[in-house]
């Protein structure tokens, strides 16, 4: 039986292998759970569904008390996800509201799939290169995770780095890096805390996940959730 605690570092993906050519073994995670994510406000058992709701009639999901996580709303996203596509950019807005200390955290979804995993590491190699590029670098990587003909590949998001101006060696040292390694490794690890099986989906605090499942894919109301959520977590 696979030990699910372990993690799998391979090349961010094959995109960074075709353009990078033989990069050595450092970027893929696959997070427990993780295999059957889905996207966007289906009912998902356990996770707000009716059959849960007998339960649990909470609009969240407890998962502990998880101190180093206690300033910090994660958001797991996909570029692939249409409803990541369509509300990213507004609940990082919404997350730049909060009060201190409290900081919004996007995180890429870490899942056994070469897409998701190129664009996880392409995320972490521009916040490493070009942090005040991420807009730059996010508008793109929607554009591309957001296309059907033809669907979106793993050589898609390396290629972004390329067209924002990138050099091959800079974007491979910084793939190859501690510090991107530190990074998928602990976006991984947090999926795996949260649970996650939905994107876009939310770890608050240490101690709460929410999405919009709870909220019946209304989000305004799943706003002044967090909202409430982020109360809880500071008083």
């Amino acid at each position: 039986m696979t030990n699910r605690r372990r993690f799998l570092l391979s090349a961010a993906a094959a995109g960074f292998a075709t353009l990078g050519g033989a990069a050595s073994p450092i970027a893929r995670a696959q997070a427990s759970n993780d295999d059957d994510v889905v996207t966007g406000t289906p009912n998902v058992p356990g996770r707000g569904s009716q059959e849960d709701s007998k339960i649990n009639i909470r609009p969240y999901l407890e998962i502990g008390n998880f101190a180093e996580d206690r300033n910090r709303v994660f958001m797991f996203f996909l570029y692939t996800c249409p409803f990541c596509a369509q509300y990213a950019q507004s609940l990082e807005s919404w997350g730049k509201t909060m009060p201190k200390p409290m900081l919004f955290v996007p995180v890429p979804l870490m899942i056994d799939d070469p897409v998701a995993l190129s664009a996880a590491a392409a995320y972490y190699v521009a916040r490493s290169l070009v942090p005040d590029r991420m807009a730059d670098f996010e508008g793109f990587a929607y554009t591309a995770g957001q296309q059907h003909y033809p669907a979106p590949t793993p050589v898609d998001f390396p290629q972004i780095l390329y067209r924002m101006g990138l050099q091959r060696n800079a974007v491979l040292t910084a793939l190859h890096s501690q510090e991107t390694r530190d990074r998928l490794q602990r976006a991984a690890a947090l999926a795996r805390r949260y649970r996650i099986n939905v994107t876009p989906d939310f770890g608050v605090g240490g101690r709460f996940v929410t999405n919009a499942n709870y909220t019946g894919g209304n989000y305004d109301t799943l706003v002044q959730l967090l909202n409430g959520l982020v109360s809880k977590v500071m008083s």
